[in-house]
């Protein structure tokens, strides 16, 4: 597939497509020029048309200026939408985050029942901080 076809699929609102230009971009890949303005303007596309796994890739490089600024607000934004869309790892963030007050009010029931819902998941991050706050 081209880039050309896979943006008209983006523009069209396919949110596959749409993360996968947002990957030309941030990487510079396809012969397409780097660019991190137009990578985020993807990704929040998807983000936006309720993307689960676009929400967290987007949390986390927020988090971690993987796209060239911090965006914290945003990314515990993003981490919260993809974790109530039952994605794990963004559950798993989401409760780590809480539990040691990063970015957010420290608060270990709520982490707590985060890493429940990502446990039940198979998400084995969250098993072992369920294992060590003696939950499992």
């Amino acid at each position: 597939m081209t880039f050309e076809e896979l943006e008209t699929l983006a523009e069209n609102g396919d949110t596959n497509a749409q993360f996968r230009i947002g990957k030309c971009y941030e990487f510079g890949k396809a012969g397409i020029a780097r660019s991190f303005e137009k990578a985020i303007e993807w990704y929040e596309k998807a983000a936006e048309a309720g993307d689960a796994e676009v929400q967290y890739y987007l949390a986390y490089s927020y988090e971690h200026n993987r796209l060239g600024g911090f965006r914290y607000e945003r990314a515990m934004e993003l981490y919260e939408k993809a974790a109530n869309q039952g994605f794990s790892k963004a559950q798993f963030q989401l409760g780590f985050h809480l539990e040691h007050g990063i970015l957010v009010t420290k608060d270990l029931p709520a982490a707590i029942e985060w890493y429940k819902k990502a446990d039940a998941q198979g998400n084995k991050s969250a098993t072992l901080r369920l294992k060590i706050h003696k939950v499992i």
